[in-house]
């Protein structure tokens, strides 16, 4: 590791002294960039199940359904659909464009678990925020090009200088842990700290679930 006084988040340009694990990284941000996309779909899928969105969602809404569990079915079923995807893009970048993965399934588990996190971010702009759903997508887009640039995808100095100077962004930012899952994943003597990334994208998951649902459960309207 080069960049050692850079506290938890770093850059990492060789990983144990494996030549094949330089200049991955912006594959890694690339990767990021894309799970956050999974936002976008999880807000047109949830358009369905409110009245003041949809057809479907009037008439949805007349059904004595429970709302937890349409809600948390939704999110299994587009978290199911992204596990088919981050497979079909994992042997993607491992097959046709030869990036290197010193463990497969951590990368795999990596994506899976971003995906979770990023439909969850979806659930909850699309529960929480009351604004047109254009307006939504513009928001997913700038924080997949703004949480781009802040992971490095440009620079690699733009991470280390978030890092060592305003380092609570990168535990903020869905793209940096991405990043940060992935580029972890590759130290064997590191599993601790995969984990602990794993373990933030998931807390944050449950966070942005529990307030979805319970933003959901709350909703009245006047008129359908």
């Amino acid at each position: 590791m080069r960049y050692q006084s850079v506290p938890v988040f770093i850059s990492y340009e060789e990983v144990g002294g494996n030549p094949n694990v330089k200049g991955t990284e912006n594959y890694y941000t690339i990767i990021g960039m894309s799970l956050i996309i999974a936002a976008t779909f999880v807000i047109t899928a949830t358009a369905f199940l409110k009245p003041n969105l949809s057809e479907i969602g009037k008439r949805f809404s007349l059904t004595p359904q429970n709302k937890y569990k349409v809600l948390l079915y939704t999110f299994l079923a587009c978290l199911s659909i992204y596990a088919i995807l981050d497979v079909i893009i994992f042997l993607y970048y491992k097959y046709a464009l030869k990036v290197y993965f010193s463990s497969d399934w951590k990368v795999i588990l990596t994506m899976i678990v971003g995906s979770g996190y990023c439909l969850s971010l979806g659930f909850a702009l699309n529960m929480l925020v009351n604004i047109k759903q254009n307006t939504k997508y513009m928001i997913i887009t700038l924080l997949s090009t703004l949480g781009g640039l802040l992971a490095g995808m440009m620079s690699s100095q733009i991470k280390i200088l978030i890092s060592m100077y305003v380092p609570i962004i990168n535990y903020i930012n869905p793209i940096s842990i991405i990043c940060e899952a992935l580029n972890a994943s590759q130290i064997h003597a590191n599993d601790s700290h995969f984990y602990l990334t794993l373990g933030l994208m998931v807390i944050y998951t449950i966070i942005l679930m529990t307030a979805s649902i319970f933003s959901y459960r709350r909703q009245k309207y006047e008129s359908i």
